[in-house]
């Protein structure tokens, strides 16, 4: 029988056959998706769903987008404070989903920092809320034909 010496310690050469002759055999596994994100539990994904609806919610209060609007043919006119509100409800959502950034959204809800900041923090962390970042970047790149902070 050959020893064989490793980090961990001494291992007989018997036991490592035994070890890679082991078979893995297939498992059931339960997966659940919501809004294009799959989760392993279900209590995830329900609180995913939970915050899905309520972007959806601050989403609402902006015009439907139309095919003309989606190829740049047409755009909806939204007053200023309908386009500041909607950011502001979103920025403070973001701010209690993220609490390590709070203070990021915060100051760009105030017009302190410029929105880039959150639109970096929300494509970096796209996987973790990417309800967030979509409706980030239809309030902003999007932004059905005004600028953020200009009146129609």
């Amino acid at each position: 029988m050959k020893i064989i010496k490793n980090k961990c310690g001494i291992i007989k050469a018997d036991e490592i056959v035994k070890k890679t002759e082991k078979r893995i055999f297939m498992k059931k596994l339960t997966i659940f998706e919501t809004n294009g994100k799959r989760f392993d539990s279900y209590e995830d994904a329900l609180k995913y769903e939970k915050l899905c609806k309520k972007v959806d919610g601050i989403m609402s209060q902006l015009l439907p987008r139309t095919e003309e609007i989606e190829h740049g043919t047409d755009y909806n006119k939204h007053n200023k404070e309908t386009l500041n509100g909607c950011f502001k409800a979103f920025c403070k959502e973001c701010a209690k989903q993220m609490p390590d950034m709070e203070a990021l959204f915060i100051d760009t809800m105030n017009g302190i920092r410029h929105m880039s900041h959150i639109g970096r923090v929300l494509s970096d962390c796209g996987y973790d809320f990417p309800c967030l970042y979509d409706a980030y970047q239809t309030i902003v790149f999007k932004n059905f034909g005004i600028k953020l902070g200009k009146s129609a």
